[in-house]
């Protein structure tokens, strides 16, 4: 499963949000709307590439997927 069809999964559930102040944490408390996202999230395809290097130096990582994780 994608990114994309994981998301659209769970904003089917979510319903309509229309204040995120309110209804972010209203979805954090609902047991249905979590156990979709876990299970999502679970099917969602993933890549990682370990890479040494100084982390002030990122011209070797695609700009649009970039996580850095530096002690």
């Amino acid at each position: 499963m994608d990114i994309a069809e994981a998301a659209g999964l769970a904003l089917a559930e979510a319903g309509h949000i229309t204040d995120l102040q309110t209804d972010l944490p209203r979805l954090a408390r609902d047991p249905k709307f979590t156990a979709v996202v876990e299970r999502v999230l679970g099917e969602v395809s993933t890549a990682h590439r370990l890479l040494l290097g100084d982390a002030r130096d990122l011209s070797a990582i695609p700009v649009a997927r970039t996580m850095v994780a530096t002690p």
